[in-house]
């Protein structure tokens, strides 16, 4: 009996070491993924519908937001003045869909807010974004049923041409450790640590009366 209570204390204190072996090795791109969560804003774009007409439409509008971002965005030094510079531009960014929209001979109504959303993993030519809950720069094009096409409008690294680590991505707050994360080419190594996201922010939840924190 006392072989066997030992024995069951010892797969005990092995449960509890794996655990928190796991929890320690998860931490690390957990931290970074809150660091994004906090420093960055995503650009979704919702297209009418899956029509070609309507999917040529959504990237004739995402070209033009994108060109305004250009214009706009490299006055802010961090991702709270970018955000306070897109949400004092959302009537004339929804003007400018709109316009876009006008050029093609259509009246969809159009919807911009800057909110926050749920992503799922994201992988980018040259980047990749663990999922979670990000600022948006979110556009509704019609009924909003078609595919989407979402990046990241700040930092803009989805409106450059060579994604590296760089006074940029510093400016915005982001380490040098979170743009090796996010920059890496080796996409099975990404996989893993942004699986080590979801199962803390799944693991927090449980422990936090159900409430995710990405």
């Amino acid at each position: 009996m006392k072989n066997y209570a030992k024995t069951n204390i010892r797969i005990h204190n092995l449960v509890i070491l794996f655990g928190a072996v796991i929890l320690m090795s998860a931490l690390v791109p957990f931290k970074s993924a809150v660091e994004l969560y906090d420093n960055t804003i995503r650009l979704h774009i919702l297209a009418a519908s899956d029509k070609e007409e309507d999917q040529r439409i959504k990237l004739e509008v995402r070209d033009e937001i994108i060109s305004y971002a250009k214009d706009v965005l490299p006055r802010a030094s961090t991702s709270k003045e970018a955000y306070e510079i897109l949400e004092n531009s959302l009537p004339e960014l929804k003007q400018i869909a709109e316009t876009v929209l006008s050029k093609n001979k259509r009246s969809d109504n159009i919807d911009v807010t800057l909110t926050r959303e749920n992503y799922p993993i994201r992988h980018y030519d040259g980047f990749s974004l663990p999922s979670g809950e990000y600022t948006s720069l979110r556009i509704m094009i019609g009924d909003a049923e078609g595919q989407n096409w979402w990046c990241m409008v700040y930092p803009p690294l989805c409106l450059t041409a060579a994604v590296k680590y760089s006074a940029e991505l510093e400016r915005a707050g982001i380490s040098e450790n979170t743009a090796a994360m996010i920059l890496t080419e080796e996409r099975d190594k990404v996989e893993f640590k942004f699986f080590a996201v979801e199962w803390l922010n799944k693991f927090l939840g449980n422990i936090g009366k159900g409430k995710e924190f990405a």
